[in-house]
């Protein structure tokens, strides 16, 4: 490596990173990031508005120059690009920092194919893990709605689980999705897929979790010390803030769970950065698996492929996959008719050209970690 494979970031400081997260430190209220984030539920506005302006802050005082010499080196569209976060980057979503391009946006996400990893011992561990044979086997364990309040959620199950062979996938849906179940029938899955809430919990980030059947949790914790995955090749968390680190305690050491799931042993996993919708997740889910599973893209472009079709898709192509849910087999249908028609008729009056997952808040929290 020469020096002019080095990125130098000379105008950017711990302040600007700080100021990012906090707000500016002069003033009286706390601000940025994680103010935004804390008020989402009361200012929603304010939440997508922070989302936008952070992916722009990104772009400037980061991700602008690294594609600069990315570009300098003439990497191709779509290459492989690796990041690090250290301390509070790994809670912003770094792939959809943008910048102005012919009148709309274009993200770094657009240009490259963006994998996070806790360190190089990380990625080192998980490219030796995946040459093993027996994580190839392709088997299923998913979880599937065990609080019973996600509508979409079986149909996201439906549509990863036909993926796999019978015989070869367990899915446990509501109540018999419980953290000792999941436990017990971890062992031997070569693909994990927690479809449910999930949770960050700030001050013990090793309560961190997964909300189960019964409301009880599979926490960071159990993670670590109880989950078998000694045969897993992907670990997908869909699911709220799932994808959190810590940076009130021990913000270099990458303590969340994507982390916990890469100790227990899994080479990659899929997380979230902030809570997520379960319409447009459930669509996103089922293009990524289709792009990974049926067309043989790795777990990264896949999701790459899948965020930016969700971007772009229009009310006009939305109704005609709620056609698809209507049509659906009565014995087993992938959505309950009156729910798909409450969520989907607004696509089939709406604009058909318009894109009304166009926005990052619905594809931008989506991160993988891994190989």
């Amino acid at each position: 490596m020469s020096k002019e494979h080095v990125v130098e970031l000379e105008r950017v400081t711990f302040t600007d990173i700080r100021t990012l997260l906090l707000g500016p430190a002069d003033e009286p209220e706390p601000g940025g990031w994680l103010q935004a984030y804390a008020s989402q539920g009361s200012d929603r506005r304010g939440w997508l508005a922070a989302i936008e302006t952070t992916g722009k802050d990104l772009w400037d005082k980061f991700m602008g120059p690294v594609h600069q010499r990315l570009t300098e080196f003439g990497v191709s569209e779509g290459a492989p690009v690796l990041l690090m976060p250290q301390g509070g980057l790994g809670l912003l979503p770094v792939h959809a920092a943008w910048r102005a391009v012919d009148g709309g946006r274009r993200y770094f996400l657009d240009d490259y194919t963006l994998t996070y990893v806790p360190s190089g011992f990380a990625l080192r561990t998980s490219r030796r893990r995946l040459g093993e044979p027996r994580r190839q086997q392709r088997s299923l364990l998913a979880v599937v709605n065990p609080t019973g309040d996600l509508p979409f959620s079986p149909a996201e199950g439906d549509a990863v689980s036909e993926l796999f062979e019978l015989d070869a996938r367990i899915v446990l849906a509501k109540d018999q999705a419980t953290p000792e179940a999941v436990v017990r029938t971890a062992p031997g899955r070569s693909y994990l897929h927690f479809a449910c809430h999930g949770s960050y919990a700030w001050q013990e980030p090793m309560q961190s979790g997964l909300l189960l059947a019964d409301r009880k949790s599979l926490t960071l914790a159990d993670v670590i010390v109880g989950l078998d995955l000694s045969a897993a090749r992907l670990v997908t968390l869909s699911a709220c803030e799932t994808g959190l680190t810590d940076i009130l305690h021990s913000p270099d050491e990458y303590l969340g769970l994507p982390a916990g799931f890469l100790q227990a042993g899994a080479p990659a996993v899929l997380s979230t950065l902030w809570p997520v919708n379960d319409l447009s997740t459930m669509l996103l889910m089922k293009r990524f698996y289709r792009g990974h599973l049926h067309d043989g893209l790795a777990p990264a472009p896949a999701l790459r492929t899948a965020q930016r079709w969700l971007r772009d898709v229009t009310n006009e192509e939305l109704s005609e996959l709620f056609e698809t849910y209507r049509e659906a087999a009565p014995d087993r249908p992938r959505l309950a008719y009156e729910t798909a028609k409450e969520h989907f008729v607004r696509y089939t009056l709406a604009d058909p050209k318009a894109r009304p997952f166009s926005h990052p808040y619905y594809w931008g929290a989506f991160t993988f970690s891994g190989v």
